[in-house]
């Protein structure tokens, strides 16, 4: 993965889909979305972007990679990803691109919760939802699966 400041602007003019999204700045809560990248069909995360579509760089590029690190290092398992540094014009931008875990592969979770991306935002599943996921992974199959039944119920 090699990106150019040409190659951010392109992505730029495609705006945000469900692989691709756009911070000014790295969240306090950026793995959410690294996680639902891993969980679907991965994607690409670009910080330094506006809301706009303005090109605003990090506010502090060693704070934003280190608050970025911390945030993958709540993801579990770890999802394989590649990230780079862009700098234009005194500006740094900060790219990752997240590779999807596949089907066999118990999926991911930020912080002991599982996201999925969901159009352009990120979705926590739990409960049935979350079962259902495990299921179509394969990750779980029904012979796991306690019955209520006993023993007395049959004939």
């Amino acid at each position: 993965m090699a990106f150019s400041f040409s190659g951010l602007q392109k992505r730029v003019a495609e705006w945000e889909s469900p692989a691709r999204e756009f911070k000014a700045d790295v969240p306090k809560d950026c793995g959410k979305t690294i996680c639902a990248f891993a969980n679907t069909v991965g994607g690409l995360l670009v910080f330094g972007v506006d809301a706009n579509k303005q090109f605003v760089g990090v506010k502090a590029k060693d704070e934003s990679s280190r608050r970025l690190r911390e945030q993958i290092d709540l993801c579990r398992p770890r999802p394989v990803l590649k990230q780079e540094f862009v700098e234009h014009e005194g500006k740094t931008f900060i790219v990752v691109a997240v590779e999807p875990f596949a089907y066999s592969q118990n999926p991911c979770f930020f912080d002991r919760k599982c996201y999925l991306r969901q159009g352009t935002t990120d979705e926590e599943i739990y409960g049935d939802a979350l079962i259902d996921f495990l299921r179509r992974r394969t990750v779980l199959n029904f012979e796991e699966l306690k019955s209520p039944v006993k023993l007395t119920d049959l004939d």
